[in-house]
């Protein structure tokens, strides 16, 4: 539960920070997540994007995850790389549809408890809000779905389809 708990946080501490200095239309930001206990957590995804139009934007994005399991002796660690390529369309002054590609290297444990490592690709789509809180900052809140995902993978990075994140951006 405890772990389940952790990656809840991870998920729902995304930010975002957006530069739009001098007409600019580059933003950056990105996500930490971080959880401690029996399952240590940490993510670190930076992001780096783009203001094509005033409601289409695109860019690119790192991810990190180191996790320590200390339910097993001895502790299990893995980490996970990769990155990806995303876009967002506004639909309406506060909502937004995303789909964003992912590329990760993951590291995990088989049934005879050998560390093994692959690769997985994700496409995920859905949308979201953007509500503003102030004249240079705006909650955000994003539920996506990744169509690659599949029950029958053991040996996925994600025990859910859904990604849920929640962060706030503001503007320098």
């Amino acid at each position: 539960m405890k772990y389940f708990l952790g990656m809840l946080i991870v998920l729902t501490s995304m930010t975002a920070v957006h530069a739009n200095a001098q007409n600019t239309n580059v933003f950056y930001g990105g996500g930490i997540g971080l959880s401690f206990g029996t399952v240590d957590y940490i993510e670190v995804a930076p992001m780096i994007g783009l203001q094509i139009t005033d409601d289409f934007s695109t860019g690119i994005n790192l991810v990190y995850r180191y996790r320590d399991d200390s339910r097993y002796t001895p502790s299990l660690s893995t980490s996970d790389y990769g990155g990806g390529v995303f876009a967002r369309y506004r639909v309406l002054p506060n909502l937004f549809a995303q789909t964003e590609y992912e590329y990760l290297n993951f590291e995990y444990y088989d049934v005879s408890a050998d560390k093994r490592s692959d690769s997985y690709s994700s496409f995920l789509v859905g949308g979201g809000i953007s509500q503003p809180i102030g004249s240079n900052a705006a909650l955000h809140a994003a539920v996506l779905y990744n169509l690659s995902y599949s029950d029958s993978d053991l040996y996925r990075p994600y025990d859910s389809p859904w990604v849920v994140r929640i962060g706030v951006s503001a503007g320098f």
